[in-house]
């Protein structure tokens, strides 16, 4: 597992335990944003927009700055959409994580993904 973080650009220097149970943290929260909806259907990119933002929350704030520091560009110009996702999964959780950060309230904000009231552009679904 240290070899194939030591491969990823992205994820070079990253403490591998760390980084592990933060998708741990990630996988999680799929479920039970799943467990939640189980009666309505959100879009996959909502699921993940709640997962990234988990996975980059679960993370130290070194191995965080590490992570988005290639992607401060994006913070206030791109929004998250399935496209972004598909295209570059990376830039993808970075962008949700700045997204989920400057919403402001965090609780209302699950809510509001949760319940289908914040959506993010689609183009494949």
């Amino acid at each position: 597992a240290t070899a194939r973080l030591s491969n990823d650009k992205n994820r070079q220097g990253l403490d591998p335990t760390e980084y592990y149970w933060s998708v741990v943290v990630h996988e999680v929260v799929h479920r039970l944003s799943f467990y939640v909806t189980r009666e309505k259907t959100i879009p996959l990119v909502s699921y993940e927009y709640l997962g990234y933002a988990a996975h980059f929350d679960a993370l130290s704030e070194k191995s965080r700055e590490m992570l988005l520091k290639q992607y401060k560009p994006y913070k206030r110009s791109v929004m998250p959409d399935d496209f972004l996702y598909f295209m570059d999964p990376v830039a993808f959780a970075a962008v949700s994580y700045f997204h989920f950060q400057e919403a402001g309230d965090r609780c209302a904000t699950i809510r509001r993904v949760l319940s289908g009231e914040l959506q993010f552009e689609r183009y494949y679904e």
